[in-house]
C-alpha cells in the first residue's frame, strides 16, 4: 500500500513537473515569436530613414507586359545588396541570392501567386532600408534609366542622349534646360515607348540661343500624369579655359559632373584620378563635361586633377 501510495505521488508530482515545463515552453516561444516580431517591426519602420538617397525606395510588381509571369522593379535602393523579402506578417520568402545592381535598383522575375508585402536592403555599414511592394494598381510606373549624356555637336547645338532598360505605361519624355542649374524650362519633348522590357534608346538635338554653359534634365510622364525627374547633368560650351567651381553629386557613386570645365579642359591628358595614397584610378569621359569612375573602386575620398586644379572627392 505504502508502495503504491509512492507511485502515484510521483505520477501526480511529475505530471504537475511536466504540466509547467510545458507550460513554460509554451511561454518561451510566444515571447520568441513576439521578440522577432517586435525587431522586424523596429528594422523596418527605422529602414525608411536611412536609404542611401533623398529619393525613398520603392518596388512595384506587375505582370510582363503581353502576359506570362510577374515582376518587381525595386529603385533607390542600397547598391549591390543582397535583398530579403517579406510577406504582410513578415516572415522571409527566399531570395535566391538576388542582388541589387550598382544604381540600387533590382528587376526580378516571380511566381504571381507569392505574396512580397517589403524589401530590405543593407549596406556594408548595416544600415537598413526598406520599400513597400506596391501592384500597379495601386502606383505610378517608374521608368529605369540606364544612361543620360549630353555632348555638344557645335557651338550652338547640344545632342543628349539617354537609354532606359525597362518602362511601363511611360507617356513622354521632356527635356528640361536651366542656365543656373535651378529654374528650368521646357524645350521640347519625345515620346516614348508606353511598354518595354528591353534597352531602349533616345535622342534630342538642343538648338542653345546663346553659347555658354547649360545644365539638362529630363521631366518622365507616364499616362496617369505621375512625374519623375531624371538626374542633371551639365553641358558648357564657353569658349576659353575653364575653372572648376563645383563637382556633383559629391559624396557620389559612379558619376561625377564638373561645372565651370569646357569640354577641352577634359581632354585625357588634362585630367588624372588618385585615391588618398597616391594610386592613380581608371575613369572614363561621360558626355561632355562628366567623368565615370570604375565602379571596381573601393569607397572613399579620391583626388582628382583637371589641369592645376585639384579637387576632392568622395565615392560612397
Amino acid at each position: 500500500m505504502v508502495a503504491d501510495a509512492i507511485r502515484v505521488l510521483f505520477s501526480v508530482r511529475h505530471g504537475i513537473v511536466f504540466y509547467f515545463l510545458n507550460l513554460i515552453n509554451v511561454c518561451m516561444k510566444k515571447f520568441y515569436l513576439l521578440i522577432v516580431a517586435f525587431v522586424c517591426l523596429t528594422v523596418t519602420s527605422m529602414a525608411q530613414s536611412v536609404c542611401p538617397t533623398s529619393t525613398a525606395s520603392r518596388a512595384v510588381k506587375a505582370r510582363f507586359p503581353g502576359g506570362g509571369g510577374c515582376f518587381i522593379l525595386l529603385t533607390n535602393a542600397w547598391a549591390n545588396s543582397a535583398m530579403v523579402f517579406l510577406n504582410a506578417t513578415l516572415d522571409t520568402i527566399p531570395s535566391n541570392g538576388l542582388t541589387t545592381d550598382g544604381t540600387g535598383s533590382a528587376v526580378f522575375a516571380f511566381d504571381c501567386n507569392t505574396q512580397i508585402s517589403y524589401i530590405i536592403t543593407t549596406n556594408g555599414s548595416g544600415s537598413f532600408c526598406k520599400a513597400d511592394v506596391n501592384d500597379v494598381s495601386q502606383g505610378p510606373l517608374p521608368i529605369k534609366l540606364t544612361s543620360f549624356i549630353g555632348r555638344l555637336q557645335s557651338e550652338n547645338t547640344v545632342v543628349l542622349d539617354w537609354s532606359s532598360s525597362i518602362e511601363l505605361e511611360s507617356s513622354q519624355y521632356e527635356v528640361e534646360r536651366s542656365t543656373d542649374g535651378k529654374t528650368y524650362s521646357k524645350v521640347g519633348a519625345l515620346k516614348a515607348a508606353g511598354n518595354s522590357l528591353s534597352t531602349l534608346k533616345y535622342n534630342y538635338i538642343d538648338k542653345l540661343p546663346t553659347a555658354g554653359a547649360y545644365f539638362y534634365r529630363l521631366k518622365q510622364i507616364d499616362f496617369d500624369g505621375f512625374v519623375e525627374y531624371s538626374k542633371v547633368i551639365y553641358v558648357n560650351g564657353k569658349v576659353g579655359a575653364g575653372v572648376i567651381t563645383k563637382v556633383f553629386p559629391n559624396p557620389f557613386t559612379s558619376e561625377v559632373q564638373l561645372i565651370g570645365a569646357t569640354s577641352s579642359d577634359l581632354a585625357p591628358a588634362n585630367v588624372k584620378l588618385f585615391t588618398i595614397s597616391g594610386q592613380q584610378v581608371k575613369y572614363r569621359l561621360v558626355g561632355a563635361n562628366a567623368i565615370s569612375i570604375d565602379e571596381s573602386a573601393p569607397k572613399g575620398v579620391y583626388i582628382l586633377q583637371v589641369k592645376e586644379q585639384r579637387l576632392k572627392l568622395i565615392k560612397k
